[in-house]
């Protein structure tokens, strides 16, 4: 089977970003990974892979995207809830130890809203 050029150039671009987001995943691990356990929340956890690896290493997990539907599936053991990071977040100041907001800020509607 022939590809064309254009299927193997989205073929990059796709392993390029798998690529960047695992080194990403790897530095927030490696920083977090001596740090004192507590309860932690990923902010726009995506597949949750990053989530459930900050789990194995004995932190209290929380998750929460637009569409968590398949992270509570294949991660059952993270707390997960669905909300729009658009909108105002249904935390308390004092709920979590940790939060990680990783390649979320860029795809919100007004950037400039979550500014203290």
């Amino acid at each position: 089977m022939n590809k064309s050029i254009n299927d193997i150039r989205r073929e990059i671009d796709e392993y390029d970003k798998l690529r960047k987001i695992r080194n990403i995943h790897n530095t927030v691990l490696s920083l977090i990974k001596d740090m004192q356990k507590g309860k932690l929340l990923d902010m726009g956890c995506g597949s949750g892979i990053l989530a459930n690896d900050i789990s194995c290493l004995g932190f209290d997990v929380s998750v929460c995207d637009y569409n968590i539907d398949i992270v509570s599936k294949v991660y059952p053991h993270l707390k997960c809830k669905s909300l729009d990071l658009n909108k105002d977040v249904l935390y308390a100041d004092d709920e979590f130890d940790y939060v990680t907001v990783i390649g979320v800020v860029e795809h919100l509607e007004n950037p400039k809203y979550t500014e203290p």
